[in-house]
């Protein structure tokens, strides 16, 4: 069961060739909702990362002492990374940011790099960690693609520069073998 009684709470579930669940992981201490839309395991077999979101400034907890801590009352992304094994080890939201943010898709490529799809809302500044940041162009929602490195450090992130559509979303990111994502 889930840590927060009242709502959704995130949750990632391991199945073998036959269909017989191997593990279950979701959060083991949150104030609020947590959400994952999408799993994406490493081609090495690995790891397994969860994206999503969670909601408000407490402290989340994933297992494993892994925590993450969102910057805004709202929704706040969330990325989880996990070993094959169901162990979290490492978990990662916005640390500064003042609306509703989400990540909707993810996708590792072969060098272990994972790529984190969504949106921000509104024109404020969110930090991603690393001093890495993107600002959005519209009041509504703006797309947004983070990509981290292996061990959850944030390297880059994009947004659109202009355009007057209040809401555009990415739902959806896949990284082809030379490296080129989509």
């Amino acid at each position: 069961a889930g840590a927060f009684s009242s709502y959704y709470n995130a949750l990632l579930v391991k199945y073998d060739s036959t269909g017989n669940a191997q593990w279950a992981q979701t959060t083991t201490a949150a104030s609020d909702q947590t959400i994952y839309y999408s799993v994406s395991a490493s081609p090495d077999g690995m790891s397994v990362y969860a994206a999503g979101y969670l909601r408000g400034t407490s402290n989340y907890t994933w297992g494993n002492s892994v925590t993450s801590r969102g910057s805004s009352t709202h929704d706040n992304v969330v990325l989880v990374k996990y070993n094959s094994s169901g162990v979290a080890q490492w978990a990662q939201t916005v640390t500064a940011g003042s609306s509703n943010s989400y990540f909707y898709g993810v996708s590792v490529a072969s060098d272990g790099s994972v790529y984190a799809a969504g949106n921000i809302s509104g024109t404020g500044i969110y930090n991603f960690g690393n001093s890495v940041t993107a600002a959005g162009k519209s009041n509504g929602s703006n797309p947004v693609l983070v990509k981290y490195s292996s061990s959850g450090v944030a390297q880059w992130a994009q947004t659109v520069t202009a355009g007057s559509n209040d809401f555009s979303i990415l739902f959806s990111v896949s990284v082809a073998s030379d490296g080129s994502v989509y």
